[in-house]
């Protein structure tokens, strides 16, 4: 029995560790087919549970729309990975959100998906059809070069 919302969100996150792992040692196809699947599972239920909890208060997207969108290429948005205080930026679907101010994002990663990058194929396996991009503060549109 779980004492509160952030024991069980810790307890399902070392599921999804113990997951990974056994994924990334299956010697059978079988195996790694099965442990992807459950740590596919566990992830997107984390992701679910954050997605209750995900709150951007109204003055931050207010401030945010007022803010003229960047460019940003592939190697600038590399830039943004949360590193050496700078901020977490990801792009999703060509547009760049800022995700420095979400405690998920803390370290700039989130489940394995590194801050700085286009995660749009994480965020579709993970997220699909979520409304949870439209929390998300955008920053500006990924320039393909």
């Amino acid at each position: 029995m779980f004492i509160n919302m952030d024991q069980y969100m810790y307890e399902l996150y070392k599921e999804a560790e113990y997951c990974k792992y056994n994924m990334m040692c299956a010697n059978t196809f079988d195996h790694e087919i099965f442990y992807k699947n459950s740590l596919n599972e566990k992830l997107c239920e984390l992701s679910d549970l954050l997605e209750d909890d995900f709150k951007v208060s109204s003055n931050l997207s207010s401030q945010v729309s007022e803010i003229r969108q960047q460019e940003f290429t592939l190697a600038q948005l590399a830039k943004y990975n949360g590193a050496n205080g700078n901020p977490s930026y990801v792009a999703i679907n060509g547009m760049v959100y800022d995700v420095s101010n979400f405690l998920s994002w803390s370290g700039g990663y989130h489940f394995g998906v590194s801050a700085g990058t286009d995660a749009t194929e994480n965020f579709s396996t993970c997220h699909g059809a979520s409304n949870i991009i439209g929390k998300l503060p955008k920053i500006g549109v990924l320039k393909i070069q």
